[in-house]
Order: structure tokens, then sequence, then C-alpha cells
């Protein structure tokens, strides 16, 4: 974990707001790295003519930096400093997004948004293969537990085959023995004939 993390010295929503154009957005733009460091309002030049000042503002508006800084400023430190420090503190925000310079507020919260998409898909697929793997083992059991009922079947199957088996030989021999029938069977069962 970077040591500025948390901390809007090293945000990209750290950004500069231009309170007094009146056009068309863009009117928040991206706090120069000098200006992050010392705290200081440098101008940015957009056109030829036309230099804007700005103040420090969360683009995400997690914090109202201007107001800690005005209240700073209150309390008797100059404005410089007092933005150092409100840049530099330690906030622990959760809506902190590593700053790229060159980029601008707006593209910071596109990359932020992306990683995010990137995040939760990588996430669908890993939910995906997990259930996938689920799915393939259930099936596996349930094949296992169909192959053993199929062993039960096939066994009592044969079990019964082979005792019908065996009393069909022991009829066939008893009748190749007896070809007249079993008088000794009828005498033990019926005495009295």
């Amino acid at each position: 974990m970077p040591a500025n993390e948390g901390r809007c010295v090293s945000c990209g929503f750290l950004a500069k707001f231009d309170l007094h154009y009146s056009g068309p957005p863009p009117y928040i733009y991206e706090m120069p790295p000098k200006d992050r460091g010392t705290g200081e309002r440098s101008g940015i030049r957009l056109e030829a003519a036309r230099e804007i000042t700005g103040f420090p503002q969360c683009y995400v508006n997690a914090f109202d930096l201007w107001n800690e800084i005005r209240t700073a400023v209150q309390d008797g430190n100059n404005e410089f400093a007092a933005a150092r420090q409100v840049f530099d503190s330690d906030r622990h925000c959760s809506k902190w997004h590593r700053y790229t310079q060159g980029y601008s507020p707006q593209e910071h919260l596109e990359e932020l948004r992306v990683q995010e998409l990137e995040s939760k898909r990588q996430e669908f697929e890993h939910r995906m293969e997990v259930d996938k793997k689920n799915f393939e083992l259930k099936l596996f059991k349930m094949g296992q537990e169909l192959a053993q009922r199929h062993q039960r079947v096939n066994f009592w199957l044969a079990v019964a085959l082979g005792s019908f088996a065996i009393v069909e030989a022991i009829a066939t021999v008893l009748q190749l023995r007896f070809p007249n029938g079993w008088p000794w069977l009828t005498k033990w069962f019926f005495p009295s004939s």
C-alpha cells in the first residue's frame, strides 16, 4: 500500500474548479503536481486569452476541501500551508484513486469505472468457473451413484438368474435320474396313495 494512499495529494479526484466559467463543461480540471505539493493555486491556461486559477475541489465530493482550507486560514494559517495540510491529511478515503499526471478528474473516474467493471467481470468469470466445477462434480457424483445402483441391480439380477439356473439344473438332473417321475417324492408328500 503506497504511503500516500487515502490522501488527496495522491488522488486523481483532486481537481481545480473554475467558479467563474459560465460555458459548457468541463469546468473542473486536473490539479497539477506543483499545486498538489505546494498548496498554491497556479493558473491553468485554457486558451490564448483565458486563464483560470480555480479552487481545490474533490471531484467525487468525498470532502469539502475548499471549506476545510478556508477554515484553516481563519485559524491563522496562510492559504498555501492550509491547502498543503488539507491535501496531505490522512483521510483513509474510500473513494481514493491513484493520481496519474496528465489525466483529468473525469478520466480518472472513467479509469476507476473501467477497473471496477473489469473486476466485476473477473469475479463473474471466477463464479462461473466455480459453478461449472461444482456442477461437473455433482454430475460426476450422480454418475457414480447411478453406476453403483446399476451394479447392485446387476448383482441381484445375476443372483436371481443364477439361482433359477441352479434350480433348473437340479430339476433336469432329477428328471434324467427319475424318468418315470418321482415316486419317492409322492410317497413322501402323499403317504396314503
